[in-house]
């Protein structure tokens, strides 16, 4: 049998003829890959998109080798978001994506859009120092759904009277201020009276007897409550309140410049009414 002996050249040509790379040890990767020869992108994602809360724009976290000419951005779906100078602005709320492209390569980054369009709160709150309450106001979108998971800013006017922590109004003292609440451009106010008990006194008082209490200067919501029909009348001594006849029960504000004394009288007949007893509350209250 006749051999046939190649020459080095010929047998690197017929390697590369054959199998399609260099042979031998050292060979770099192909152009467009990494050195695992994994393909690589001209597109880098820097961060997550994510959540996005109002109609301010927010800088899409991409870029490319200017080299390779600009990146071109579209939202899908298109309602739900406009993009300009590699910004991207909620128009509306739900989950969408922006594809960045590049030439014949695209990456595309989701987020969601969180758009209120109204902050659900009551416009006034009666709260007593040293008793909180649950404080929680809801975001709207434009369609009234219930945004949930939405963090909102709750801004309290005056810190003195009232706090806000962890969900919950907290009255410190008497007085009047105002809670903002805030979220993607949505606000809504809430004004808040804090009162304070002063006097929360269960009474007994016999026919044509009376009871007194006295009050310092300021202002005062009463409430006065007894157990029979014929009730019991009311007189000031050194306020001009004003008296009030007999009666089940009695509701009312003053306001006193000095000190004054409130009497609760039992003008029953002994044979009617021998005993009144019912409850006087008064609260102090913002003068």
């Amino acid at each position: 049998m006749t051999q046939i002996k190649l020459s080095a050249p010929l047998v690197t040509i017929l390697c590369l003829f054959w199998l399609g790379l260099a042979c031998g040890s050292g060979g770099g990767a192909a152009p467009g890959t990494a050195s695992g020869g994994k393909p690589t992108s001209a597109i880098i994602v820097r961060a997550p998109l994510g959540q996005i809360i109002g109609p301010e724009a927010v800088q899409i976290p991409a870029t490319a080798d200017s080299a390779l000419g600009p990146m071109q951005f579209a939202v899908q779906p298109a309602t739900l978001a406009s993009v300009a100078d590699g910004k991207v602005s909620c128009q509306g709320s739900g989950d969408g994506t922006v594809v960045a492209s590049l030439g014949v390569e695209s990456v595309p980054i989701p987020f969601s859009c969180v758009l209120p369009s109204k902050i659900d709160a009551p416009p006034t709150i009666q709260l007593r120092v040293g008793k909180p309450v649950d404080f929680a106001p809801t975001a709207l979108d434009a369609g009234g759904t219930v945004l949930t998971g939405l963090a909102l800013a709750v801004e309290v006017a005056d810190t003195s009277i009232l706090t806000y922590a962890n969900g919950q109004l907290s009255p410190q003292k008497v007085g009047s201020t105002r809670v903002t609440i805030g979220a993607g451009g949505a606000s809504a106010t809430t004004d808040i009276e804090v009162d304070a008990t002063e006097l929360d006194d269960s009474f007994q008082i016999t026919s044509g007897s009376a009871k007194a209490w006295d009050l310092d200067p300021g202002s005062y919501r009463l409430s006065i409550r007894g157990t029979t029909k014929h009730g019991i009348s009311v007189r000031w001594d050194g306020a001009a309140c004003g008296d009030r006849p007999a009666a089940a029960s009695h509701q009312f504000a003053c306001t006193l410049k000095r000190k004054a004394r409130l009497y609760l009288d039992n003008n029953s007949g002994a044979d009617s009414v021998p005993v009144e007893r019912g409850q006087l509350t008064v609260l102090r209250v913002p003068g």
